[in-house]
């Protein structure tokens, strides 16, 4: 995502919530703002307090009306403060996945850049329940929540759309713990074999971040 928003002019702020010196940026000085994913659960804020003022700002930024764009625990966030429900997912889904697309999709994802049968990279052991008014996105064999649209300025995604070669290696260093064999977890080798696949799903983030970038200007 960072080389298209530089590509497209845009200045780029990080927040990292973890670090007690971080400071959060006011709402109304955001074009747009997005959420990535962490190791940690939604209910695992009593573990983590620093979640909850992360919680109370992105209230302040749905409240604002800033566009918003959640990804893997992002989009558990935005379920949760939405009036979904966040828990375990049955089983975990780390790999190279197909997603099915919900029917009727919104007209700004239409049209011949858009991927029909996408594999999308996946790393969650979490899954959410829409919230309610939200619109189902997508759904993938074991999780039926794969992502949804909240009004038409949030999306959440529980996939990975913007993964590349160098995320998926900081992604096997950081989660190796976690791959332990089981039906919906690949070996690294079988991921590592497969990152050729973002070069597919690649159009639909840019369709996407068009979309997003048209809302930060309204």
């Amino acid at each position: 995502m960072e080389p298209w928003l530089l590509a497209h002019g845009h200045q780029l702020s990080r927040t990292a919530y973890f670090l007690p010196e971080s400071s959060y940026p006011q709402p109304d000085d955001l074009g747009l703002l997005i959420i990535l994913g962490g190791p940690m659960s939604v209910y695992d804020h009593r573990d983590y307090p620093w979640m909850a003022q992360e919680f109370e700002f992105i209230r302040r930024c749905l409240k604002a009306q800033i566009p918003i764009l959640g990804i893997c625990l992002g989009a558990q966030i935005l379920a949760h403060l939405l009036g979904g429900t966040v828990k375990p997912n049955r089983e975990k889904e780390i790999g190279w996945f197909p997603v099915t697309w919900a029917q009727p999709l919104p007209v700004w994802l239409a049209g011949e850049k858009m991927p029909k049968d996408p594999v999308f990279f996946h790393w969650h052991g979490d899954t959410f329940t829409l919230p309610p008014q939200a619109q189902r996105l997508a759904s993938s064999q074991v999780t039926p929540e794969q992502g949804f649209l909240w009004g038409d300025r949030v999306v959440a995604l529980q996939f990975h759309g913007e993964i590349d070669a160098a995320a998926l290696d900081q992604f096997l260093v950081s989660g190796s713990a976690e791959l332990s064999p089981a039906p919906y977890i690949q070996t690294a080798e079988k991921m590592k074999e497969l990152t050729s696949l973002a070069r597919q799903t690649a159009p639909f983030m840019e369709l996407l971040l068009t979309y997003l970038e048209s809302l930060a200007h309204r």
